[in-house]
């Protein structure tokens, strides 16, 4: 197993380990204590409102006015950026090369599947690239009506909305069971944690 690998599985045993330790607390304060438990539930359970995230992403921000304020020199550098990797790619790129230099971290097929499809959408980018900088260099007007068809408005307020949705009915659950939901939730620790066990 490559050292990516084992780092990244002792990490998830360490995490799983631990939320199944706080979960057990948690069941047994609910069975033992459910009054107390159900205290520090109201006082940690504060609500956090998201709306300064929606503002965020539906913040006009526009770019156009400095690229053709400056189209002699965004497109040049558009096009040295876009010619030194074609340079790079031609002279020293190697596909063996970067599958030797990551070799072991994902099973081999997939690796070379992942180094194929990152190298194609690399060069057509960069090509992609290289030709906006000459339009840009040399008819900055060309992308008027491609940037306007771009430049659709798309709120963020559905999604902003849904994560910003309360979910009330586990909570209630506990208030009227408590020490039911702490004995289910005792079962369920002992469950996954002997599971884990036979796996591990």
């Amino acid at each position: 197993m490559g050292t990516i690998e084992t780092i990244l599985s002792d990490t998830l045993w360490t995490l799983g380990a631990v939320a199944l330790l706080v979960a057990a607390l948690a069941g047994v304060w609910l069975v033992a204590a459910p009054a107390a438990a159900l205290r520090l539930a109201g006082r940690l359970n504060r609500e956090f409102s998201i709306k300064w995230l929606q503002r965020a992403l539906d913040a006009p921000r526009t770019t156009e006015p400095f690229i053709y304020r400056h189209h002699k020199v965004v497109g040049p550098a558009l096009i040295l950026a876009t010619g030194f990797f074609f340079w790079q790619y031609f002279t020293t790129f190697s596909e063996a090369a970067v599958l030797d230099l990551y070799r072991g971290t994902l099973p081999e097929p997939l690796l070379e599947a992942f180094v194929s499809a990152a190298t194609i959408v690399l060069v057509a980018g960069n090509a992609l690239g290289a030709l906006l900088g000459f339009v840009i260099l040399l008819r900055p007007s060309l992308l008027k009506h491609p940037e306007g068809w771009a430049n659709r408005w798309v709120s963020s307020e559905k999604a902003t909305d849904l994560l910003d949705r309360r979910l009330g009915q586990p909570e209630g659950y506990a208030y009227r069971y408590p020490r039911r939901i702490g004995a289910a939730i005792l079962l369920a620790t002992a469950y996954i944690a002997l599971i884990a066990f036979a796996v591990r």
